[in-house]
């Protein structure tokens, strides 16, 4: 009845469900043997419309088969919450599977929340920042660039 409601299936016997079960997961494991090496791992705020409260949505995804692998909502931004959307991914791991690399931003709750999961064989990387401004070289005469309109004059003093 609550499928029925919910999704608007019309279900005669239970063994529907249990085939669609097993369908899912043989889906499933084919798809989680291949996953990379390395995780990324991010936060989102995200806030209710009715009243207005503030959550924090942690995903992790695998940078090869881009598909969300665990997450977790939780009303604070600490490393119990990181350590429970790591949590969830482990449990949908194959046994032999663990991750090389998982790349996070710079909130310093993560590298706890991954060794509280994974223990110390999981290295934590964070791209470099970019400079906010990019570093120019002064141009000596001889190098700068002509204008179009010079480039303009060259090609037609060639032409006659």
């Amino acid at each position: 009845k609550f499928i029925n409601r919910t999704f608007h299936v019309l279900i005669k016997s239970k063994t529907t469900i249990h085939y669609w079960c097993n369908w899912f997961l043989i889906t499933c494991a084919a798809i989680f043997p291949k996953l990379g090496k390395l995780l990324h791992m991010d936060d989102t705020q995200v806030k209710t419309w009715k009243n207005s409260e503030k959550f924090y949505f942690f995903a992790i995804k695998d940078s090869r088969t881009k598909l969300i692998v665990g997450w977790s909502l939780s009303k604070r931004r600490n490393s119990d919450a990181a350590a429970a959307a790591l949590d969830s991914a482990k449990q949908k791991f194959l046994p032999t599977y663990e991750p090389e690399k998982i790349r996070t931003d710079s909130f310093k709750g993560y590298r706890p929340a991954i060794v509280k999961v994974f223990k110390h064989s999981v290295k934590t990387h964070r791209p470099q920042k970019l400079p906010q401004t990019l570093p120019t070289t002064p141009q000596t005469p001889e190098a700068a660039k002509p204008r179009a309109g010079e480039i303009f004059q060259g090609a037609q003093q060639q032409c006659y």
